[in-house]
């Protein structure tokens, strides 16, 4: 959209005219203090965009509806500042392996609400989007990391892989099952350079017990992970796995807050798992835990003696309707 610029407005000439990408003063240029926002809707059958007469280097790129986020990612900077805004409807199939080519500070932000938002779907083994550039961020967007619901058989093996700084997981949709020949295997896994991650007010799914995947969020050298106020469903292949898992090298300063973990495969006897004996650090509070297994579990399981984070307000239920209280050797 174009707008009237006032500043710096000569009265003896017409208006200048703001865009996306500058404010034209007449030949001359001011560039915003922002990177350049592209709009992007395809539904699979029509996408509207403008003529191919624009030159790629024309500011019309900005005002262009682009099929899809893995097209118009060529045409971002990295650390420009760089938004992608996703619009309500859109559908997109992510079918290879670093499905997205991202950029250092791109934001991807969807718009809609519910089933509206725009939706990514999943299609083979290997499908993945690597976060491997800092600071980018994701928002209100709907993950169908086993393909969409009534395909043939498909185990999508690792579909999100953080290796880089900063990243933002925000108010998304993840779906991770479907049944017990349709799921992923290892949703997201952070390695020792995802630090400062934070993964805020997600709703993470499977559709059934059957689909148990073999790791949900794995944590490796997570420091500084601030993973709050999500809602997370699903069942684990091994009855002591975790929801969440923290592995390898010690995550330090880690906030786990205000979450909703529920682990529903009937043997599982664990949500939380910082069971390997490692200098972990950080705070546990303000969750509420429930797995299906009745009798005596831990649902929280920090244990070790390195291991040093503070557990607090946590409150957990079996399906007995039993309260749990968590104790560990080394948590404070």
């Amino acid at each position: 959209m174009e707008t009237t610029a006032f500043a710096f407005q000569n009265p003896l000439l017409p208006p200048t005219i703001c865009k996306s990408d500058g404010i034209d003063m007449h030949g001359n240029y001011i560039i915003p203090a922002m990177g350049r926002v592209f709009h992007v809707r395809g539904d699979g059958t029509s996408v509207t965009t403008y003529d191919d007469q624009y030159s790629e280097n024309s500011s019309d790129m900005n005002r262009r509806l682009w099929p899809s986020v893995a097209s118009v990612l060529p045409y971002t900077a990295a650390n420009r500042g760089d938004q992608i805004h996703v619009l309500p409807g859109h559908t997109e199939n992510l079918a290879t392996a670093d499905s997205w080519a991202l950029k250092a500070g791109v934001k991807i932000i969807g718009f809609g609400h519910g089933d509206n938002r725009p939706t990514f779907t999943f299609t083979t083994a290997l499908s993945t989007v690597l976060l491997n550039d800092a600071q980018v961020e994701i928002h209100n967007c709907r993950f169908l990391c086993a393909g969409p619901a009534g395909t043939d058989e498909l185990t999508v093996a690792a579909p999100f892989t953080a290796s880089a700084a900063d990243i933002v997981f925000a108010n998304n949709y993840f779906q991770v099952g479907i049944d017990a020949d349709q799921l992923c295997t290892a949703f997201f896994t952070s390695t020792a350079g995802a630090t400062d991650l934070q993964i805020i007010g997600n709703e993470v799914t499977a559709a059934a017990a059957a689909a148990a995947v073999t790791s949900l969020f794995t944590f490796v050298g997570a420091a500084r992970l601030k993973f709050i106020g999500n809602d997370v469903r699903a069942g684990m292949g091994n009855a002591g796995t975790g929801l969440l898992q923290f592995i390898t090298t010690a995550s330090t300063e880690v906030r786990v807050e205000k979450n909703y973990l529920e682990n529903w495969t009937g043997s599982s006897t664990c949500c939380l798992n910082m069971h390997t004996d490692l200098a972990h650090t950080g705070v546990i509070r303000d969750n509420d835990c429930r797995l299906t297994l009745d009798g005596a579990v831990t649902p929280i399981l920090i244990d070790g003696s390195s291991v040093s984070v503070t557990c607090f307000r946590n409150y957990v239920v079996n399906q007995a309707k039993e309260l749990g209280i968590l104790t560990g050797t080394a948590s404070s």
